[in-house]
């Protein structure tokens, strides 16, 4: 049925999230509303301007401000950018509007491997002519190559890269500071701050799974939602995932890396019986939470080029990790040079 119909049904959502998420829509039907409010049709330019001026600093260092339901910012051009996203880590819709451009991007996604915050940014710098690092040319690689990879290799930090071929692609899994900083920005170094972080978000999780909100409470500042409100929807998270993958089974802490506005994001695998799903921490500069992230557990491809060589890639960010496999050795070229990590023997 129509997602109208899916709202009446007893246990649809609540009265105030049928706006949010509870929309149909088409192409056509957002370029019209978009048209719609560059001129009077739905309200006065008084209106229109209020609309679209930020008004509230968003994160920080106070790089965008928050407007009556957008995200207002300035572009390396100097032109305004009026944004917002919608999602819950799957299904994810970016609206951007360049108002002093004349231009919209609107994107939508429906897989967690490459969302839409992932590639708007990307397409953004194509349309206005900036500099963008297209994704590495795949190159043909046999099955035996691929085979030849596979394994669990073991860095400098006891952090471990856990390599397998599957349907014709080399997948891996990262998990601990050093390798997984490794897959996510092509180099092995980090502050001693990461190092906090991963043990932080690790006692976080531990004692969320106990049914102990107070250490997550205390991480998200002053002026977040009480424990009571805290509990309830980690509880609801929680008794979702053990619904749909099973008995819980341990924790993994992947790793710290960068994250916007000069914070950091850590991610914490949650493994069940029958997958595994991620919590992403994003903390600001002074160590207090500024979102949380839920979504299902995916391995990260590693593409193979030109000579042998493996590498991730992300829309955002570019190339990563750069690798190769041969005799057993994984050799990662890095910016400061060249470090191997042996396989494990079976």
């Amino acid at each position: 049925g129509t997602i109208a119909q899916r709202i009446a049904v007893p246990g649809g959502p609540y009265w105030e999230l049928r706006g949010n998420g509870g929309l149909q829509t088409t192409l056509g039907d957002m370029a019209r509303w978009d048209a719609a409010l560059n001129d009077q049709r739905m309200m006065t330019d008084s209106s229109r301007r209020k609309f679209m001026t930020g008004y509230v600093n968003e994160g920080p260092a106070g790089l965008s401000q928050y407007a009556y339901g957008w995200a207002v910012s300035k572009t390396s051009r100097g032109t305004r950018l009026v944004e917002h996203n919608g999602g819950n880590g799957v299904y994810v819709a970016e609206l951007l509007r360049f108002v002093d451009d004349h231009v919209t991007i609107f994107v939508t996604s429906t897989v967690s491997e490459l969302t839409a915050t992932s590639a708007v940014r990307v397409i953004s710098k194509i349309v206005f002519g900036e500099p963008y690092e297209p994704p590495p040319q795949r190159v043909a690689v046999s099955a035996q190559a691929l085979v030849a990879a596979q394994g669990t290799y073991t860095l400098h930090d006891g952090s471990r890269l856990v390599v397998r071929a599957q349907g014709g692609r080399l997948m891996a899994e990262a998990v601990g500071q050093q390798a997984f900083q490794l897959i996510a920005t092509g180099d092995t170094a980090s502050p001693a701050s990461f190092t906090q972080l991963n043990t932080r978000s690790r006692a976080i999780v531990e004692a969320v799974i106990k049914g102990d909100v107070g250490p997550l409470r205390a991480a998200l500042g002053p002026g977040g939602p009480d424990s009571a409100e805290v509990a309830s929807q980690e509880a609801e998270l929680l008794a979702d995932r053990i619904q749909r993958f099973g008995a819980l089974q341990s924790i993994d802490v992947l790793g710290t890396t960068p994250g916007p506005e000069g914070g950091m994001r850590t991610t914490v695998r949650i493994n069940f019986a029958k997958g595994g799903a991620t919590n992403m921490y994003t903390w600001d500069p002074r160590g207090v939470i500024m979102d949380i992230g839920a979504r299902p557990f995916t391995p990260t491809e590693l593409l193979p080029g030109a000579h042998g060589e493996f590498r991730t890639f992300d829309a955002r960010g570019g190339v990563g990790a750069r690798l190769t496999f041969a005799n057993g050795i994984a050799t990662a070229t890095m910016p400061n040079g060249i470090v191997q990590f042996t396989r494990q023997r079976p």
